[in-house]
């Protein structure tokens, strides 16, 4: 089976799979054709060795797990040989470059979700009053402005050729609740970056009669979401911060450097790491390590930090996570799953695991406990590494979990540093009645509503406020507002319109706090939403108006410029005629082919970017930058009960110009039952 997995995975990704490893592995290069990018690439990847740590893990497996990890690196190997563009990385697979894959998609997720990084302001423009999105904001002195400056470089190469891992949202349904009481549910829907092409690809497998349909991801032999005779399960990675930035001071002590640390001054502790080259040779990169985690050096050149270090503390994934992805799906029952999720050792995830009837939710993994309103973390403020959760609940009739979606009452003592949306949330409860009204059609539905929380909440402020502006403009507005639905679908007008307007209102509102980090902050505008809404409705809020001013600023003031401001945005983007303001107009996008210095025909032949539907704050995401381009959204969508699994992808199955299931210029999937006698989408290998 796991030859099977690596030969299709190759067959139909190879170029995707390679690109991964060469990232992972510090050998980026041929990927990633800037050279600054690719070198500082390399360096992160050699600084937090990933490849060192997939070694440690793989020393911890079962001789049955590393088997296993062999024998789908053998699949690959053999389509590899094949191959003519196997001569970029020379040298075969092994079970390091798969599980260094791992580490390094779950890291860079990981990195995503830094608080430090979402909205940043100076020190010198602290303020005694609230502004939205509390928990988001942290601050940092002059001195540290240089070493943000390279942390926030990296998150955009890390935005630019990995994106998110293992995000998204699934919704469970008990048979008490289905229109015809026989079936339960379980849906999913998974989000990625449009920078990078999504590694997902679904496969039906028949292992000793025994039929199992899963979700699973290119380089990697493990399935993400799976149904089989018995149980199904998902699971997603929360957006929970695991990551601390650290200074520290060194100095030289008894001729040798040394750093300061609760205390104490320490000695470093010095490896080399192995960093593979294409053609198979070795290079050492020397890495400094404190208890904190590995120090890093020279990330760019026009930064120093003279006599102190920066370190960057993390979680990796360990071999209790392997563990759980290589055994769930041939588990026995539900309570031998549940056993291997609560070792899961890596960054906090959530679950929903069902068997026949019965259902169970949990999350388990490491979070930070604490928060600090810094940037970075000194040395007098050093607090102990991260918290193990292990959280479960049972009984489920109907429920939900996600990457950004919380429940009231769920994991209350760690809330603060979960990046979740509260307007999602809302919808879901609000979706979610306990009635028998679910089909196979409603669950679809659902996790593919487009409804926006936000404008439910917003519109009647905004139509308030429009019944004083004059401008021709504010009168239809009003009228498309009027007649809106709140669904933010890629033809409508008034989706557009308001998206526009409330981001420009935000920025308005809070240019002078956020100040020279202003461009930066906005893109996280929508995490503020739900935040920005109560202090709107509250009126008086002193964040409206900057003091040195002669103009008192209110709500309404800053509307009107706001909207004008949106007026002549979308005038720009699509023209003169309100009737052409749509979301389609500029929220059009497609998934990132790997880019290959050597391969003509993948330029030639990549698909066209298509409308979308959906907002940042629907279920079904579309999140976009100031320009309102979409930066992520639904890769994939499915669900499943005792009799089918289903699914839809936003990507093709294969990037491949020699596989049957190349996509062309068409990169969308419509809803296939997987294994179904009639889908196109189908190999089948045998051990015959």
């Amino acid at each position: 089976m796991y030859f099977a997995l690596g030969y299709i995975h190759a067959q139909d990704r190879l170029d995707l799979i390679e690109k991964n490893r060469a990232l992972a592995t510090a050998s980026s290069s041929h990927f990633i054709q800037n050279k600054e990018h690719s070198r500082l690439f390399d360096k992160i990847s050699s600084t937090m060795g990933f490849t060192r740590r997939a070694d440690e893990i793989i020393s911890k497996l079962s001789p049955a797990h590393k088997n296993s990890l062999e024998k789908y690196c053998a699949g690959i190997n053999h389509i590899r040989k094949g191959r003519t563009s196997s001569f970029i990385l020379t040298r075969d697979w092994s079970p390091q470059d798969v599980i260094s894959i791992l580490i390094m998609k779950e890291w860079t997720n990981s990195y995503l979700n830094n608080l430090e990084l979402t909205i940043n302001i100076s020190d010198e423009k602290k303020i005694s009053y609230a502004i939205p999105g509390k928990k988001f904001v942290h601050y940092y002195t002059s001195e540290q402005a240089g070493l943000l400056k390279s942390l926030r470089a990296i998150k955009d190469l890390i935005t630019e050729y990995s994106g998110t891992f293992n995000r998204g949202l699934t919704v469970y349904v008990g048979s008490t609740l289905d229109a015809a009481g026989e079936n339960y549910y379980s849906a999913f829907t998974y989000y990625d970056y449009y920078s990078a092409y999504p590694g997902w690809y679904p496969v039906k497998m028949l292992i000793n009669k025994t039929p199992i349909d899963s979700i699973t991801f290119s380089g990697l032999p493990f399935m993400f979401a799976f149904k089989n005779s018995r149980n199904t399960m998902v699971h997603f990675n929360v957006n929970a911060d695991t990551q601390d930035f650290i200074l520290l001071d060194t100095s030289e002590k008894m001729n040798k450097t040394r750093y300061w640390l609760n205390g104490l001054w320490r000695d470093f502790k010095i490896e080399r790491t192995p960093v593979k080259a294409a053609d198979g040779s070795e290079n050492n990169e020397i890495v400094w390590f404190t208890e904190k985690g590995p120090v890093f050096k020279d990330l760019s050149s026009d930064y120093k930090l003279p006599d102190r270090i920066f370190v960057l503390n993390s979680v990796l994934p360990g071999a209790g996570y392997i563990t759980m992805l290589m055994e769930s799906p041939f588990a026995e029952n539900a309570s031998a799953i549940r056993e291997y999720i609560k070792n899961s050792d890596a960054s906090l995830k959530c679950f929903m695991v069902t068997t026949g009837d019965n259902a169970f939710k949990g999350y388990s993994g490491y979070i930070s406990s604490t928060a600090s309103n810094s940037v970075f973390i000194n040395e007098t403020y050093i607090r102990s590494d991260f918290t193990h959760c292990s959280w479960f609940k049972t009984g489920l009739a109907v429920d939900y979990a996600g990457s950004d979606v919380l429940p009231a009452g769920e994991l209350l003592l760690y809330r603060n540093s979960i990046i979740n949306q509260p307007l999602k949330t809302e919808q879901l409860n609000r979706l979610l009645a306990l009635k028998r009204i679910y089909t196979e059609e409603k669950i679809m539905e659902i996790v593919g509503d487009t409804h926006s929380e936000a404008a439910r909440k917003f519109i009647p402020v905004f139509r308030l406020i429009l019944d004083s502006n004059p401008l021709t403009s504010a009168k239809l507005t009003r009228i498309y507002f009027n007649d809106w639905d709140f669904n933010a679908v890629k033809t409508s007008q008034a989706a557009a319109i308001f998206y526009t307007t409330l981001d420009y209102y935000i920025n308005e509102a809070l240019k002078d706090e956020f100040g020279d980090n202003l461009a930066h902050n906005m893109q996280a505008a929508h995490l503020l939403y739900s935040d920005f809404f109560d202090m709107l409705i509250a009126g008086g809020q002193p964040f409206y108006d900057n003091p040195e001013t002669e103009n008192i600023e209110t709500r309404e003031t800053l509307f009107d410029v706001s909207f004008f401001n949106a007026m002549r945005f979308l005038n720009r983007k699509s023209g003169p005629m309100m009737n052409d303001w749509r979301l389609s107009e500029t929220g059009k996008a497609m998934f990132t082919l790997p880019k290959l210095k050597y391969n003509v025909l993948s330029h030639i032949f990549r698909p066209e970017p298509a409308a979308l539907d959906g907002g940042p704050d629907t279920l079904s995401t579309v999140i976009t930058d100031i320009e309102r381009r979409p930066v992520s959204g639904v890769s994939l969508t499915g669900f499943m009960n005792s009799n089918v699994f289903k699914f839809s992808m936003n990507s093709g199955y294969s990037t491949s110009l020699l596989s049957d299931f190349f996509y062309g210029k068409t990169c969308t999937i419509p809803f296939t039952e997987i294994g179904s006698t009639d889908s196109k989408y189908k190999t089948i290998l045998t051990n015959k």
